[in-house]
């Protein structure tokens, strides 16, 4: 990533689109912060996505089973969605990689979510919304704290997916998982 940046006089390190996702800048927000100017903003977008796009093909893959029982919960007619505070342009290119339209209802993005990203509750609540499903009767599955402090904060059950980074997360989890067939569990159908 850093040599398609370097065009455009940024000094980032081959960890930028990393930092960048967990930072959750904004395009303009971006573009300020390497002291870029904005009208470079579509080139330097097209570049980035470029780039971006080549490391989702290498480097994205199913975690585990999450795709079958994704499948599976979908045959049992329950609703399923994905809220993230990435940006649409990440979402985009992991949805497509991996066939995600045809395995949830919803995705909520960064974009939707503004300033109100995870741990606050807007994103959740809005999928609830959109999927008809008081938020009371949600699984809010994440592998973060501040996924399980979004679930906690919209009163749904928080089921955190047991990773190394995730350790600090199971006091605030409602459920705990090793592996995702493990949510059948924790289900009522």
């Amino acid at each position: 990533m850093a040599h398609v940046l370097a065009s455009y006089r940024a000094s980032l390190d081959e960890d930028f689109f990393w930092r960048w996702h967990a930072h959750r800048l904004s395009w303009p927000e971006l573009l300020e912060r390497h002291g870029l100017s904005p009208i470079v903003e579509d080139s330097f977008r097209a570049s980035v996505l470029l780039e971006l796009s080549q490391r989702v093909q290498r480097s994205v893959a199913w975690n585990g089973s999450a795709r079958e029982v994704l499948a599976a919960l979908r045959v049992r007619g329950l609703r399923t969605g994905i809220v993230t505070n990435a940006p649409p342009d990440h979402v985009t290119l992991i949805e497509e990689k991996l066939g995600l339209a045809e395995l949830v209802d919803v995705t909520v993005t960064g974009e939707e979510i503004g300033r109100r990203k995870k741990p606050e509750p807007f994103g959740l609540l809005l999928a609830a919304e959109r999927i008809a499903v008081p938020p009371r009767n949600c699984l809010y599955v994440g592998d973060q704290l501040f996924d399980m402090q979004a679930a906690e904060r919209a009163g749904m059950q928080g089921v955190l997916f047991r990773t190394p980074q995730a350790v600090d997360a199971s006091k605030v989890a409602t459920h705990v998982i090793n592996s995702f067939p493990e949510l059948f569990n924790l289900l009522d159908v």
